[in-house]
């Protein structure tokens, strides 16, 4: 019989419960739990009902005997790695409580180099399509830059470019090195037809249930993007404003996927959405002098959907906080806000000494006399940024190079959302050049030890080629980044 016993959620909550049972009889205080979904799923069963299942144990045996775990998703090494890719897009809406990625398995004739694909695409962080914290904090700085640069330049009216313009431009070139990300796989799977099999066929599963199951996983992150950028996009929103209605849905996703309370984060989810809604087609401020029927009605709606997303916002925080992700979440933003700050002030004093010296006229120079002109100039800026990426952090040089930079490209008249996007391109190589890529990292801290780091490398360096032919692409064909703002903003 073996696995096949385990069928629903309550057998993987009871099935794990039980193990959880003896190890407390043996008074272990922590465990990291190692899962192979590929085993059920393969048998029809969802990815959420294993996941759920063991997760609800884990909080359980936690508020019963304060044991604390860790949860780490496997690969089984006999099947593909196209089935690996599979069984992590599955995983795509539990990754709040799975802490990393193995192997299991035979390792005869599966060498862990076999996944060194998959776990890239695991810890690769995507930075350049919007909302992404890339384009936040180098709107924020090239907006500054742009100001200085028309102050020089004797316009003192000077135009503003905001992180919306960057999020509208960065929409399209997003898109495209997503497509060539997807053709290179295509490419190598007909050079290479054994790295990529094709995936067995579950005669035990409908389309139907096939189609509920990608609708399930795919319908509540999209709407959430869709709104978070929809709101900036369409004017009804501020980039902060838009952050702040992004952070709400993503409590109530989280709350959702953490099980109790449904009804209450449901709700809340759909008076959201008819909030947008409402925002869209009617005029809710209420400080006019003159307020029509229908508007007081509107308004009044208004408070009421207020109250039902502060319900279910309040059943979310309750349940992350008793399964504890709350606080992790809390305490990892705290560190990190801390450290952008951190770099912040110093990048600052850092410009503060480095233009009293003289260092941004040397700069102007030396850039202004560079062979090609505004070309060559912006050439050697992005070759500057691409080798710094090798061993500075995006945010320190967001923070220290482009305001030095910026102003003076921008001066010499370059687009900035343009300028934008490209640089955003740019940064996002660091994330994968050894050797201090923050995925690299991420990489080598969820991989096995089987796995090695010139693996990893190997891996990252067609994803890091293709990032600079979508950079060489942007820069032949600037209208990829600057035609949807002009579209959407010229109007406005």
């Amino acid at each position: 019989v073996g696995m096949n016993v385990l069928i629903t959620q309550a057998d993987f909550h009871d099935l794990t419960m039980a193990y959880l049972a003896r190890v407390h009889a043996d008074n272990v205080r922590h465990v990291e739990v190692f899962f192979d979904p590929q085993g059920h799923t393969d048998r029809g069963i969802a990815f959420a009902t294993v996941v759920n299942g063991i997760t609800s144990a884990l909080d359980e045996a936690q508020a019963k005997w304060g044991i604390t775990s860790k949860l780490i998703l496997c690969f089984l090494r006999h099947l593909s790695e196209e089935a690996a890719f599979e069984t992590l897009e599955m995983a795509s809406d539990h990754l709040d409580r799975i802490d990393g990625v193995g192997l299991d398995s035979s390792e005869l004739g599966h060498p862990p180099s076999k996944f060194r694909q998959v776990f890239a695409a695991a810890g690769t962080l995507g930075q350049i399509i919007p909302p992404s914290i890339v384009l936040v904090l180098l709107g924020d700085t090239l907006a500054n830059s742009y100001q200085k640069a028309q102050l020089e330049q004797g316009i003192f009216s000077p135009e503003t470019l905001s992180v919306g313009d960057l999020f509208a431009g960065a929409l399209i070139p997003g898109l495209m090195l997503v497509g060539f990300y997807i053709l290179y796989q295509v490419f190598r799977a007909a050079v290479d037809p054994k790295s990529s099999p094709a995936m067995p066929v579950e005669d035990d599963i409908s389309t139907v249930e096939l189609y509920k199951r990608t609708l399930r996983a795919l319908v509540p992150p999209v709407a959430l993007i869709v709104a978070v950028m929809g709101s900036i996009l369409g004017g009804i929103a501020t980039p902060t404003e838009a952050a702040a209605l992004g952070a709400i849905g993503s409590i109530l996703l989280a709350g959702e996927r953490a099980g109790g309370m449904k009804r209450a984060v449901r709700s809340a989810a759909a008076a959201l959405i008819a909030l947008l809604l409402l925002t869209s087609f009617m005029d809710l401020r209420t400080a006019r002098t003159e307020i029509s029927g229908i508007d007081q009605i509107a308004i009044l709606a208004a408070y009421i959907l207020c109250a039902i997303v502060a319900i279910g916002l309040g059943a979310s925080l309750w349940r992350l906080w008793r399964s504890g992700v709350l606080g992790e979440v809390s305490q990892s933003t705290a560190r990190i806000t801390s450290m952008v700050f951190v770099i912040l002030i110093g990048a600052a004093l850092f410009s503060l000494v480095f233009r009293g010296l003289g260092g941004d006229e040397t700069v102007q120079e030396f850039l202004t006399s560079m062979p090609g002109g505004t070309v060559g100039a912006i050439v050697t800026v992005m070759a500057i940024m691409f080798l710094l990426g090798f061993f500075l952090d995006f945010i320190e040089i967001i923070f220290v190079v482009v305001p030095i930079v910026a102003p003076i490209l921008l001066m010499m008249g370059v687009d900035p959302v343009w300028l934008g996007v490209m640089m955003a391109i740019n940064l996002q190589t660091s994330f994968l050049t050894p050797p201090f890529g923050f995925a690299l990292f991420y990489l080598r801290g969820v991989a096995p030890e089987s796995v090695t780091t010139m693996q990893i490398y190997r891996g990252a360096v067609p994803f890091v080629g293709l990032q600079l032919v979508a950079l060489g692409v942007i820069a032949l064909f600037p209208a990829l980044a600057t035609w949807l703002p002009r579209l959407l903003f010229s109007a406005m």
